[in-house]
């Protein structure tokens, strides 16, 4: 989700309901798996919240201050009900850029001065520029910072994967959805990259004190017995966005010693992941080592009409000594992947950013692509987070033909291009 440091983005809360699932493949005579559907376990819902400043990175400063900035520690976890018949393997998504606050008076003024800024009728007086700039820069101010203002809820992005979380949960996973509101109003480039990584490390160095011992900063704070019942030597990273460019850093192999002990990364898949900044010069240097994960299991998954980038991808296949995949979805965009940044709510700056949108129903690049509904987008792309994970952390190969592109079985809803390595 794109955010201006004026705060020109959007976010959503809406009640997923999973609709028009293609019917199953068949690879070599065999049925493959539905993808999307629920699983045998009943599935619980769990939150943590320690505080909007309950944590510092040294080097992580707040926007144009050279104040550290204040990073909360939240999450949502969805867990199988029946917690403690087994080690359940772990999934941490981190939710990408988006505005924090939810002020809807700042919101609605923010629109209207933006609109009438950028529209077809702009001003040519520079007073009333001015006064529309104005506006615009003290409301998207109000909508990006944090903490919120005292009375201001704010936008909870990290629980726009639920629908993914629930599914995932239901087939014996335990699933970790964690805020990065702080990191969203802080300095940008690699060096909030290098905060989501250490945000999201972070987290998992507060599991492993959790699940070994029932100690740690979680301890009191989850009512469920996870100690003893979440194996972290399988543990899998989903980013959303900006997250996904954290997420590969994260897993990238010159930063595997930032992993906290006793965690092992299995796989990692980056969402419409957000493309990081690479001179057009440097095929092979010292830009790509950060972000180049070549070890591990590793997916990106595109829409048409979003704005992700392949570089994840297209820097490591060739060089992967683990399999690599790239996931294009037809007609799908870049928010829709989050519930809470979808319109269809009417959460504070949602918005629809299929791009283009030459005509009504049509988006992407010629020959355009029919727009995929919200629900629609959050099927296929719980369809392949989903199989990824299954198969590279539960070991159910029954999704390899899906993965590498010999069957389509969300064809029924749109046309995915896959590409592996």
């Amino acid at each position: 989700m794109r955010s201006l440091r004026t705060g020109l983005t959007a976010a959503l809360a809406v009640t997923l309901v999973l609709s028009g699932v293609a019917s199953p493949a068949r690879a070599g005579g065999k049925k493959t798996p539905d993808p999307t559907a629920r699983g045998p376990h009943a599935v619980s819902t769990a939150d943590y919240d320690l505080g909007d400043s309950a944590f510092h990175l040294p080097d992580f400063h707040s926007s144009e201050s050279d104040e550290v900035a204040p990073l909360e520690l939240a999450g949502r976890v969805h867990y199988p009900r029946d917690l403690t018949a087994g080690r359940w393997p772990m999934v941490l998504i981190a939710h990408g850029l988006a505005s924090t606050c939810a002020d809807r008076e700042a919101s609605d003024a923010f629109d209207d001065a933006t609109a009438k800024l950028y529209g077809p009728d702009a001003p040519e007086d520079p007073d009333e520029i001015a006064r529309l700039e104005e506006i615009a820069e003290r409301t998207g101010q109000l909508l990006n910072q944090w903490p919120c203002a005292p009375g201001t809820p704010q936008i909870p992005s990290l629980r726009g994967y639920d629908y993914l979380g629930k599914q995932l949960a239901s087939h014996g996973f335990v699933v970790v959805s964690i805020g990065v509101n702080g990191v969203n109003v802080g300095e940008m480039g690699e060096a909030q990259d290098a905060a989501r990584a250490g945000v999201a490390n972070k987290h998992l160095a507060m599991w492993r004190d959790l699940v070994t011992s029932g100690r740690g900063p979680l301890a009191g704070k989850l009512k469920a017995g996870f100690r003893g019942h979440v194996d972290l030597q399988r543990v899998g990273l989903i980013g959303h966005s900006r997250g996904g460019r954290g997420v590969m850093r994260q897993a990238a192999d010159a930063n595997r010693k930032d992993i906290p002990s006793g965690v092992r990364i299995g796989a990692v898949l980056g969402l419409e992941p957000i493309g990081y900044y690479q001179p057009d010069d440097d095929l092979d240097g010292e830009w790509h080592t950060p972000y180049r994960v070549t070890r591990i299991p590793s997916a990106t998954i595109l829409g048409t009409c979003g704005y992700g980038d392949p570089d994840y991808f297209d820097n490591n296949k060739d060089r992967n000594q683990a399999p690599v995949f790239l996931w294009n979805m037809h007609g799908a965009n870049h928010n829709f992947f989050n519930v809470q940044w979808s319109p269809e709510s009417g959460q504070v700056q949602a918005q629809d950013d299929a791009l283009p949108l030459p005509e009504p129903g049509k988006c992407g690049p010629e020959p355009r692509d029919r727009k995929l509904s919200e629900s629609q987008q959050r099927t296929v792309g719980l369809a392949y987070m989903s199989a990824f994970m299954r198969r590279f952390l539960a070991g159910d190969h029954r999704f390899d033909p899906m993965l590498t592109g010999r069957t389509h079985p969300m064809s029924a809803v749109t046309k995915v291009d896959v590409q592996s390595s």
